[in-house]
């Protein structure tokens, strides 16, 4: 009962709205396949907070003794 009437205001705040039903594709179809590669592209990314970028000052004299 909640669901319907959640629906039903839903419908008239935005009149003329139509939600197309989802569809569940199959396992292991290609877009599941392009997905997971994506992740683990990712996934293996180094983490850029880990880094340390060194910057190159030439303005500083190099003092030798």
């Amino acid at each position: 009962m909640l669901q319907l009437m959640t629906n039903e205001r839903s419908r008239r705040k935005t009149p003329g709205f139509v939600q197309p039903k989802l569809e569940i594709g199959k396992p292991d179809d290609k877009y599941e396949k392009e997905a997971d590669a994506v992740a683990d592209k990712v996934m293996r990314m180094p983490d850029p907070s880990n880094h340390v970028q060194m910057k190159r000052n030439n303005s500083v004299p190099d003092i030798s003794m």
